[in-house]
C-alpha cells in the first residue's frame, strides 16, 4: 500500500505535523528563541506553494468488474468524499449492468482505489471528477 502514496500526500502529512509543532510551540512561554522559532515555522507554512499543498486533495478511483469484462461499479474518492455509481451504458447492457450492480452491493463489494493523483485545475471543485 505504501507504493501508492504520493509525494504530494507525505509532503501534506509534513506540513500537517509543523502545523502541529508550531501550535505546541505557541502554548509554550513566549521566551525569545521559542517566538523565533514560531515565526519561522509560519512563514514556511505561509508560502504558497505549501498552502497549495495543504489544502490540495488527491483523487482515488477503481471500478469492479465482472468475470466477463462488464465493469458494474465505478467509485472515486476526492479527499473525504466517495462517489460510487453505476456505470451509463448507451446499449442493451445497461438493465444488465444494473442488476449485477445490486446483486453485488448486497453481499458487499470491495474495490481498489488507485491514486490517481491531484489535478491543479480541478483545486477550487469541490465537486468530485
Amino acid at each position: 500500500m505504501a507504493s501508492s502514496i504520493s509525494t504530494d500526500e507525505k509532503h501534506r502529512d509534513t506540513l500537517a505535523v509543523l502545523q502541529e509543532a508550531l501550535d505546541y510551540l505557541r502554548r509554550m512561554p513566549p521566551v525569545p528563541v521559542t517566538v523565533e522559532m514560531c515565526g519561522k515555522l509560519q512563514r514556511h507554512l505561509e508560502q504558497p506553494t505549501n498552502r497549495l499543498v495543504a489544502q490540495q486533495q488527491d483523487t482515488w478511483a477503481g471500478e469492479s468488474y465482472q468475470p466477463s469484462g462488464l465493469c458494474y461499479l465505478v467509485a472515486r474518492m476526492k479527499g473525504d468524499l466517495l462517489e460510487v455509481r453505476i456505470p451509463q451504458d448507451d446499449g442493451k447492457f445497461q438493465k444488465n449492468i444494473e442488476q449485477v450492480a445490486l446483486e453485488q452491493l448486497r453481499t458487499g463489494v470491495v474495490i481498489q482505489l488507485k491514486n490517481h493523483g491531484f489535478d491543479p485545475f480541478a483545486a477550487g471543485d469541490s465537486r468530485l471528477p
